[in-house]
């Protein structure tokens, strides 16, 4: 297609509309789909009338080589993982922003760029993990986030149920963890009424064989034998 000439005009709202890319418009050159320009390197091309109005394009492609992303890990779990973290505190659009950047939640602004972030927190372990806090009123900085398991992140959450025996209070899941009790089993013996000494140390389905129901309908919780664990309990505590 034969070049066409441009009217100075139509030049200076080239100009206008790439202002921040690094592009410039020459005055000669242009067809009447695309603009004859200059990359900031030297590079000559015809680029879009349209990708050049609507900022659909900065330079040649030497922009990216330069600031573009340069670690290699765009597709791996840990940048996956960074860029939900940077999502949900500061996209509104983002489903969960409103327990997060709606709640307060920011991140640390060094970590804003992932070689800061990768540098501080290291690759993610495995797929199994996620980036978690230690405190969740507080936000993703130094010091308060490390790689976690979802069942680590379940006992952190601001929902965990928290179950208080032998005098110490601590996530149910622990609680299960410490003693290789079924999570499900023990949930079950609190929200039944029964005490959670010995919802921890009842030997697994005692409390069936001993009938439940009827237990339940007198209102108090299963008397039954202790269990060695409770021994076992204290000698942990």
């Amino acid at each position: 297609m034969p070049l066409k000439a441009i009217s100075t005009e139509a030049v200076e709202r080239i100009l206008a509309s790439t202002k921040g890319s690094r592009w410039t418009v020459l005055p000669h050159g242009h067809t009447h789909t695309h603009a004859n320009c200059r990359c900031v390197c030297g590079t000559v091309k015809l680029v879009s009338w349209k990708n050049i109005k609507r900022k659909l394009t900065k330079s040649c492609g030497c922009y990216r080589k330069t600031f573009g992303v340069t670690h290699g890990m765009s597709k791996s779990g840990t940048y996956k993982s960074w860029n939900n973290m940077i999502a949900r505190c500061t996209n509104p659009h983002h489903w969960a922003y409103k327990y997060y950047g709606g709640a307060g939640i920011t991140v640390y602004k060094p970590w804003l760029n992932f070689a800061n972030f990768l540098k501080a927190m290291g690759q993610r372990p495995s797929p199994q993990y996620s980036i978690e806090r230690h405190n969740n009123n507080s936000g993703y900085r130094p010091g308060n986030c490390y790689w976690a398991t979802h069942k680590e992140q379940m006992a952190n959450t601001r929902r965990s149920l928290m179950v208080k025996a032998f005098g110490v209070t601590r996530p149910l899941q622990k609680w299960v963890d410490q003693l290789h009790l079924n999570y499900a089993t023990v949930h079950y013996r609190l929200r039944t009424g029964m005490k959670p000494e010995k919802a921890l140390t009842s030997p697994p389905g005692s409390v069936h064989r001993r009938g439940l129901t009827r237990t339940r309908e007198k209102g108090k919780a299963y008397e039954g034998i202790r269990h060695p664990d409770a021994q076992r309990m204290r000698l942990l505590l």
